[in-house]
């Protein structure tokens, strides 16, 4: 009786697929965890480097006094960055703006965010990184700039050669 049902095949795609189902959906909930991980921090490294950059942008043409001049740039820095994580849904996260002494040119502005981003399934996340609870990603995206002083130099170089016929 054994024998006989090890040699049957008919029906025999249907155990395979009830077997094969949870291995393939797992996979797709991971697929779809890491896509999710990556767009998420893709777009908070983009809204650091822009609240960096705004900071930086206050900071160098503001004719205030360096404090003043700090204080309008780590604002300004603050709004650009809640403005571009706006649309990441049920996203929270803080930013640090370090204008050091105000001087953009010396020593830059550096920008260091503390983010917070659920994931779609709970657990998977959890399991295969050691970043977060299982159903929460936690970032921490950093961005400096540095600012250069307002001149612009341009070398132009004449070779003159026997070969170019000069």
């Amino acid at each position: 009786m054994l024998k006989k049902f090890l040699r049957e095949t008919s029906g025999n795609i249907m155990i395979m697929s009830a077997v094969a189902m949870g291995p393939m959906l797992m996979a797709a909930a991971v697929g779809i965890d890491m896509a999710e991980r990556h767009r998420a921090t893709s777009a908070y490294q983009a809204a650091v480097d822009a609240a960096a950059l705004a900071a930086a942008k206050v900071l160098n043409s503001s004719g205030k006094a360096p404090a003043q001049a700090a204080a309008d740039a780590k604002s300004y820095g603050e709004v650009v960055f809640n403005a571009n994580i706006e649309n990441l849904q049920n996203s929270s996260g803080t930013i640090e703006i370090d204008t050091g002494n105000g001087d953009c040119v010396g020593q830059g502005v550096v920008a260091t965010a503390q983010l917070s981003h659920p994931m779609f399934f709970d657990g998977i996340h959890g399991y295969f990184t050691s970043q977060g609870s299982p159903d929460t990603l936690k970032l921490t995206v950093s961005s400096e700039v540095k600012c250069g002083n307002d001149t612009l130099e341009v070398a132009m170089v004449l070779l003159r050669n026997e070969a170019m016929g000069i």
